[in-house]
């Protein structure tokens, strides 16, 4: 199927708010030639005589492979250097003087050309980004620059979608919320479907965690075809992903959406501290909430007031959960009574200067969770940390709570349209902030169609996948998106998210209530560490 496009399908692809479709540029980019290189036996910082003309293959890039000339001319840079340090056996490129021997000085020159070459190289395959024309139709995009996916060196965006046609794409998420089911089965399916005929099905899972072991399992099964896809992810369970190279890439950075954001900000750069390194694609910026029905007088504004309240006139009407929601309340009180990755500077180290600081701060906010506990909200089976969020949200849909914390910024829009929450339900970010970061999609490195899923993925990252998210009625999540992207800024998508967010329900905080109370994630080891303590020393306390 390769060097064809696959058959348009029938619907009529919306191209932006005004209609607006941009002109794709040219995959091929002209990256030039690179010097040939000779490699040869070295001993002692002596070049053999004998075989100190023997030339290999010369590397003579296209346009695909430039991404790994440029390792391996970093990789040759500082073999050239180990030769001139006299050890074993090295690289040298074409410098030698009338006996044969290593010309050190003039290495070192051609050091620096060769880093200049990388230089020039890589700004001639990112210059794409800048100076190519996007275009929103579905159909007609392209790569964005000479940088293409593992396994797929030569091929077009098109090629891509050819290959897609007709599979199916298992995509794990999280079952936890009926906004974000309907979304994918109602939404996303029914348009992957229509547009590239790819079959979406979404497997629904309380813990990420379990995907992870799928992927864990089959692939030391040695499994190419496994059966997980898609990955909705984030912080620890893709810290183990890439740490056990179970993931497929980089593919997120050089998929044609890409251009949508900058993936050198921090918020998608790094997740909870890991580098993303092209392996995951934005899927929506998640910035806590608190969610209460009681007055602006009334509701705590900071961590310590709402200590003061639960032991108050709050007892009862206060709990969390043991998933994840849950564990984001347990980090709050760790950036109030410890500190936040202000304090918290590099990842945990065992028996470091981390984790000493750890062992010396942790041990208040136990205490201070602790000391909330007996006012917790109970069950009158006796449970006091419900299982799952849902769980939480139900207690607050019937009145038996009064305040929640959420990932879900237009949640309180949300559930009050649906009708489970009452009218006066109210969204606020707290005077001290509230902690947001981003989630992503990923790709397990035996995936059964890996362009299927990176059709999908890059699907996903469309502008009109995007605005759709950002609808209260719809998810209400906040985008990634980058609004100095010129397709974004120049074609009316911006002032589209923009009426979104600041005209959506009055229960939502503003644009800048959130923009001002943003609060960084600690490092993943951390995340991880947090969890484990709070089991130990407050869910399980004696």
């Amino acid at each position: 199927s390769r060097g064809r496009s696959p058959a348009p399908r029938s619907r009529n692809q919306p191209q932006g708010p005004s209609e607006m479709a941009g002109r794709a540029a040219n995959d091929e980019v002209d990256m030039g030639e690179i010097k040939n290189v000779v490699i040869d036996d070295y001993s002692k910082g002596k070049a053999s005589s004998t075989r100190g003309g023997t030339t290999l293959r010369p590397i003579a890039p296209t346009s695909a492979s430039v991404g790994p000339v440029v390792h391996v001319l970093l990789g040759l840079i500082t073999v050239v250097v180990l030769v001139c340090l006299g050890l074993g056996a090295a690289i040298y490129v074409e410098v030698k003087d009338s006996n044969g021997d290593a010309d050190c000085d003039g290495l070192a020159n051609q050091v620096s050309a060769l880093q200049d070459k990388v230089s020039q190289t890589e700004a001639s395959c990112t210059a794409a980004f800048t100076s190519e024309v996007y275009t929103f139709e579905v159909h007609k995009q392209k790569f964005p620059s000479c940088l293409r996916p593992p396994g797929y060196p030569n091929h077009a965006w098109t090629d891509i979608l050819a290959e897609a046609e007709g599979s199916t794409v298992n995509f794990y998420s999280w079952d936890g919320s009926n906004q974000t089911n309907s979304w994918i089965d109602y939404w996303l399916k029914p348009r992957v479907a229509d547009y590239f005929n790819i079959n979406l099905v979404r497997v629904g899972i309380d813990d990420t965690a379990k995907a992870v072991d799928i992927v864990r399992t089959e692939v030391n099964q040695n499994n190419a075809a496994g059966s997980v896809g898609l990955i909705w992810i984030n912080g620890d369970n893709f810290a183990v992903m890439k740490n056990e190279n179970l993931l497929y890439g980089p593919w997120a950075d050089r998929a044609p959406n890409s251009v949508s954001f900058d993936f050198l900000s921090p918020a998608i750069a790094l997740d909870k501290g890991i580098a993303t390194d092209g392996l995951e694609m934005p899927y929506n910026l998640a910035q806590s909430v608190f969610i209460t029905t009681l007055s602006q007088a009334e509701r705590p504004k900071t961590i310590p007031e709402l200590v003061d309240w639960v032991k108050g006139s709050g007892q009862g009407k206060f709990t969390y959960s043991q998933d994840f929601t849950g564990q984001l309340l347990v980090r709050f009180f760790f950036h109030e009574y410890a500190g936040g990755p202000e304090v918290f500077t590099s990842p945990y180290d065992n028996n470091g200067p981390m984790a000493a600081l750890y062992a010396q701060r942790a041990p208040l906010v136990w205490a201070k969770l602790n000391e909330i506990a007996p006012f917790l909200h109970t069950s009158a089976d006796g449970t006091k940390y419900p299982d799952e969020h849902p769980q939480v949200e139900d207690l607050f849909a019937n009145g038996d709570i009064q305040l929640d914390v959420s990932y879900g910024t237009s949640d309180a829009a949300t559930k009050i349209e649906a009708g489970l929450y009452p009218p006066t339900t109210k969204g606020y970010v707290l005077d001290s902030g509230t902690i947001s970061n981003t989630n992503f999609v990923a790709i397990p490195i035996n995936a059964a169609s890996k362009p299927g899923c990176m059709v999908v993925g890059n699907y996903i990252a469309q502008l009109e996948s995007m605005f759709s998210r950002a609808q209260p009625e719809r998810w209400g999540s906040l985008q990634s998106l980058n609004p100095k992207a010129p397709h974004i800024a120049n074609t009316g998508w911006l002032e589209a998210f923009d009426y979104v967010e600041t005209q959506s329900h009055s229960s939502t905080p503003t644009v800048e209530e959130l923009a001002a109370g943003r609060l960084g994630e600690l490092h993943v080891s951390y995340v991880i560490k947090i969890e484990e303590d709070w089991k130990a020393n407050v869910l399980n306390a004696p």
